[in-house]
Parts: structure tokens; C-alpha cells; sequence
């Protein structure tokens, strides 16, 4: 079975402001006339039978790069492929990864559409064929970001309110500050919820092991990627001068981050996205190698919409070394593109049952949240 029409829609979703329950403003999301949204490419991968598969990326260059790409190097690899020759797909797609653009997100997305096409051929679910559910929920962890004391301990509040067990934030605006905030997000979050900080790299080392020494009390989950990537033997000192959990992330895109972040013992946990990894056959591979390595993984959150949340959802439901909550904006988010909105339950997602992602688009919602600056479906 060939793929015989690769389509591609790029899409803008509204996020709730925080005044409505929501996270906006928060790094990542854009803002325009007082109203704050995110962008996505959604892929439509129709075989020759009319079945399809759908795929998401986020979009982090302009829309013209993002879709001549798509144009100009994906679509000649995809269409007319034979449908189970995934892996050959992926080798050719691969070969056009350029490290000063990342591909890879493109890649990923057209990888996570043909996942779901094999799924609804053979009727089961993407789980099943990564060998099969080894949970049947994931729990959630709620990002939002970096707010004052007051807007911190509402916040925090209203989550656990709602039955969420973990919790995610930013850091790294100040070393003081954190420190204070981390004391506030205890307090608010009581001593049964998880509590985890993301630095994006904005520290030194010393300030990081201040930090890390100083939030001890607070026992938080873990600390991520308080200083710069290539800085694993930095990371190692890091750990061993504190008791606080560190993880990486951004390491982890890096060729053999991973592989090397474990040799050297330079974290507790690992933090990885497959969309930057290239798909959910590499982050198999990723699980694979932490899971023997007796490291726990959580899954990234990049504003990902219904699509890519099912997929990590039925990737991660499979992978044993997914151990931890996986990071996730989705109930902030003002709209959905699917005909049914995947379900959380205290704190939980429900990891679709249906065959290939376990979800359908809403073609309808898929023309109403396309971009204002691209009115129509790019067709190749």
C-alpha cells in the first residue's frame, strides 16, 4: 500500500490566558491583540486506498521555511512509498537532516503519520506494535510558567485542585529569586505533589550547586538543565556536591547525548521529546538504552496539540523507562483539532484505545484553526 497524497495545514491554537485557568503568557506561546496561541504543522498522509494518517510537528521557523521544506525534500520521499517500508522512509528522510535548521521536527512528524497509517491497517493501536501497553495511563505534569509569589501559590493551587500529582515551572530569571520560589512552590503544593524546575540553561556552575544545596528542603523531583549543553563532566560535579535530582534535555538531542549523559553519570533523569529526537522509532531507542541503564525518562512538552499528545501517549504507554509524569500544556490550550478531545482523569491521560494514534482530526477544526496567513491546505 502507497502513500498517494501528502498534505500539510499549518495551524494556530489559542492558549488560555492564566486568568481563565489557563498558563498564557508562557515562553513558546505568541501573543497578538491580547490573545496568545501557538503554531503547528498538522500532516495528512492519504494512501492509495483513501485510508490516512496523521502526523504533528511544531513550528519553529517561519511557515514559508517550514512548508518549502516540506515541499521541497519530504514530499518527494514520502509520496508514492510503500507504506511498511517505514524504516527505509526514515533513512532517506534522515539523510536530509541539517543540524542548522533541524530537520528533524519535519521528520518527525511525517514518521508519526506513517506510524498511525500501519496501526489503523494491521487495527491496532501504535502500543501495540512497540510491543504492547505496559500502562494504561500516563500520568500528567503540568507546566506553566515563570509567575510572581502571589500568581505562584494560586496557581499551584488550582492544579492540585485538579488533580494533578506533578508539577513543572521555569526558572533561571534569578538566582535569589529561585531559590525563593522554589520555598513558595512547596508551601503551595503541599508535600504529596512532584515538583520539578526547568533552568533552560541560564545558569553557571556554581550557581547551579548553590541552587541545587539550597532547595534541598524543598525535595523537588528534579532540577533541568540548570547550565549549558556539552557540559556533562560539569553536570557530573553537579550532582555529586547535592542531593537534588538533576536531568537533561537539551543534551539529549545532541548525536549520542544520551549515550554520553549516562557513561559519565551526569544525571538522575533524562528528559526527551521525539520530535526532536526524529520520531517515535528513535525514541524507542532512547527508552531502550535508558531502560538499561536504570534511568528514568519523562516526556518534553513543546505546545504539542491532540496529535503528538496521542502519539506520546501511545509511545511512552509501551516504554518501560517512561517512569515519570510526561510534561504537558494540553488542557491549557483554548481549541483541539480532534473530533474527540483526549481525556484526563485526576491527573492522568487515558491512553487511546483506537487503532494507529487511537484518534481522529476534525477536518472542520482543522480549517478553522489554519493560519490567517495561509487560508488554504498546501496539496503536493
Amino acid at each position: 500500500m502507497r502513500i498517494g497524497k501528502v498534505e500539510a495545514y499549518p495551524v494556530r491554537l489559542p492558549i488560555k490566558p492564566l486568568a481563565e485557568g489557563g498558563v498564557a503568557p508562557y515562553r513558546g506561546s505568541r501573543e497578538a491583540k491580547g490573545t496568545s496561541w501557538v503554531t503547528g504543522v498538522i500532516y495528512k498522509l492519504t494512501a492509495e486506498d483513501g485510508l490516512v494518517g496523521w502526523g504533528e510537528m511544531n513550528m519553529i521557523h517561519s511557515l514559508n521555511m517550514t512548508m518549502s521544506i516540506i515541499k521541497d525534500l519530504l514530499e518527494p520521499a514520502l509520496k508514492g512509498a510503500e507504506i511498511w517500508d517505514r524504516n527505509q522512509i526514515m533513512e532517506s528522510l534522515r539523510s536530509l537532516y541539517n543540524p542548522d535548521i533541524n530537520t528533524l521536527h519535519l521528520v518527525s512528524g511525517a514518521e508519526m503519520a506513517l506510524w498511525d497509517l500501519t496501526g489503523k491497517v494491521l487495527g491496532c493501536p501504535i502500543s501495540r506494535l512497540l510491543g504492547g501497553k505496559v500502562r494504561n495511563t500516563i500520568p500528567a505534569a503540568y507546566a506553566f510558567g515563570y509567575l510572581d509569589e502571589k500568581d505562584t501559590i494560586k496557581k499551584v493551587k488550582e492544579v492540585c485542585k485538579n488533580g494533578f500529582k506533578t508539577i513543572k515551572t521555569k526558572g533561571g530569571i534569578s538566582l535569589t529569586e529561585d531559590i525563593r520560589r522554589a520555598f513558595w512552590l512547596r508551601e503551595a503544593a503541599g508535600e504529596n505533589v512532584e515538583i520539578r524546575v526547568d533552568m533552560n540553561q541560564a545558569y553557571r556552575m556554581d550557581q547551579a550547586v548553590r541552587y541545587m544545596n539550597a532547595v534541598e528542603p524543598c525535595r523537588f523531583q528534579y532540577v533541568e538543565q540548570p547550565v549549558r549543553v556539552r557540559m556533562l563532566s560539569e553536570y557530573r560535579q553537579i550532582r555529586s556536591r547535592s542531593s537534588t535530582p538533576l536531568a537533561i534535555n537539551e543534551d539529549s538531542y545532541i548525536p549520542g547525548g544520551i549515550w554520553e549523559a549516562l557513561r559519565c553519570s551526569a544525571a538522575d533523569a533524562l528528559v526527551v521529546d521525539m520530535e526532536s529526537l526524529g520520531g517515535i522509532g528513535e525514541l524507542q531507542k532512547a527508552a531502550h538504552i535508558a531502560e538499561a541503564a536504570g534511568i528514568p525518562l519523562a516526556h518534553h512538552c513543546a505546545w504539542d496539540m491532540g496529535v503528538k499528545t496521542a502519539a506520546i501517549l501511545q509511545a511512552t504507554s509501551a516504554l518501560p523507562a517512561f517512569q515519570m509524569a510526561m510534561d504537558t500544556t494540553y488542557t491549557a490550550h483554548g481549541g483541539d483539532i480532534l473530533s474527540r478531545p483526549l481525556v484526563v482523569s485526576d491527573g492522568n491521560f487515558l491512553v487511546p484505545e483506537g487503532p494507529g494514534l487511537g484518534v481522529e482530526v476534525n477536518e472542520e477544526a482543522l480549517q478553522e484553526y489554519r493560519c490567517d496567513d495561509s487560508r488554504l491546505r498546501f496539496v503536493f
